[in-house]
């Protein structure tokens, strides 16, 4: 058999998910760092090579992206700790992750419980879309009630969430700061900075048991979050917890609807969900690519890379490395251990990811209990397009109580 002499290019963005599957494959095979020089940009596909980059973080910066330059998105830059480096990642990190730890990852169960009981009351067709009907919804509901926002004002939060995930989803859009991104979102940015710094001005005169309290209240070493760097690091966590969240629920449906051996057994045993959201976590992985850029020249892989190269790190072609899990195209939620790198691994690990897994693993267990037949209309599910990213637009589902 004859190989082609260069790597394959990345597949379109048809919605094909088999076809990325299938050039991860290729690209771990054969070409599993696929340095540009021309472009000053390197593809990580293997498991080992990207936990050594993201093991690494002063040779490989997380600050590669910035915000518009607009006086509108300077909370964003300021709160955005995702694209910072030590120590200013560090310091900004401890505060948050001291108002996020200890008032916000209690127990939310009961209120995950109830927020999707309410919203699958609300789906009477047949089948229902459970993307937008609820898999989109509730992470914004929980969000909303652990930040302490009135139930009455959270309808906006919906929509200036929904604002954001089509603009940065669009087929039209693969520049997350191109023009017509900012354009799509000025109005929602604008009017989310307006009412966020308004809530902290509130718990700065009264101080309240949220998350937002929390983060007003937060000090390490003497070092406390102004108000812009509050409203940012909120929007972080809205957007990034609500789409990551939203898409584990639809992934893990579907990849049950696909196997119906382990939808029995979950069905059976439900006490396995965690399990199942796991996997399905590494089976397909929300956010399938993560960068960084280069410090300093650096060797990888006999490479030379010079300092301002951007390295592109494929978490969803890690997570089916073949020299760390067994049969990794198959969805195994008795797999363990599970490494997988789904929500990161190092100093940007997912600080949100304890409540995103226990929101999916919710939101499923309500679903099994009030319905005794889940069948996804495969036809007729839609994903959003874009070069890396196959995330499902419409999950329609026949319910059968």
């Amino acid at each position: 058999m004859t190989h082609a002499s260069s790597p394959p290019v990345m597949p379109e963005a048809n919605g094909d998910r088999n076809a990325m599957l299938d050039w991860f494959r290729t690209m771990r095979e054969r070409w599993p760092i696929n340095w540009l020089p021309e472009r000053r940009l390197c593809h990580l596909f293997r498991y080992s090579d990207i936990l050594s980059v993201l093991a690494d973080p002063a040779t490989f910066s997380s600050n590669l992206r910035m915000a518009p330059d607009q006086d509108i998105f300077r909370p964003f830059a300021k709160g955005n700790f995702l694209f910072m480096d030590a120590p200013r990642h560090r310091e900004l990190r401890g505060l948050v992750n001291q108002a996020f730890t200890a008032r916000a990852i209690a127990d939310k169960r009961p209120r995950i419980a109830a927020a999707a009981n309410d919203l699958l009351d609300t789906l009477h067709e047949q089948p229902a879309d459970l993307a937008t009907g609820f898999a989109y919804p509730l992470p914004t509901a929980i969000i909303s009630d652990v930040l302490g926002i009135p139930a009455g004002e959270r309808a906006q939060f919906h929509r200036w969430t929904d604002t954001f995930l089509t603009a940065s989803r669009d087929a039209e859009i693969d520049n997350m700061f191109a023009d017509a991104f900012v354009e799509a979102v000025r109005d929602s940015v604008a009017e989310m900075n307006a009412y966020l710094s308004d809530q902290v001005r509130q718990r700065r005169a009264a101080q309240r048991e949220d998350l937002l309290g929390a983060l007003v209240a937060a000090e390490v070493d003497g070092m406390r979050l102004d108000d812009e760097e509050i409203v940012g690091v909120v929007a972080l966590l809205m957007q990034a917890g609500h789409s990551t969240t939203a898409m584990l629920i639809c992934n893990t449906l579907l990849a049950l609807d696909d196997n119906p051996d382990a939808f029995a057994e979950v069905r059976a045993r439900p006490e396995r969900l965690a399990a199942v959201v796991d996997e399905a976590m590494r089976f397909s992985v929300p956010t399938p690519e993560t960068m960084r850029i280069t410090t300093r020249e650096v060797e990888l892989g006999g490479n030379t890379l010079p300092a301002g190269t951007v390295v592109v790190l494929w978490l969803a072609s890690a997570n089916r490395d073949e020299t760390v899990f067994t049969e990794p195209d198959r969805f195994d939620p008795r797999r363990t251990p599970n490494p997988h790198i789904g929500f990161g691994q190092g100093v940007h690990f997912c600080l949100g990811s304890s409540l995103a897994l226990q929101e999916a693993t919710v939101a499923l267990e309500t679903l099994l209990s009030r319905y005794s037949e889940i069948v996804v209309d495969r036809d007729a599910v839609e994903v959003y397009q874009t070069d890396s990213l196959l995330a499902v637009r419409r999950l329609p589902v026949f319910l059968r109580p």
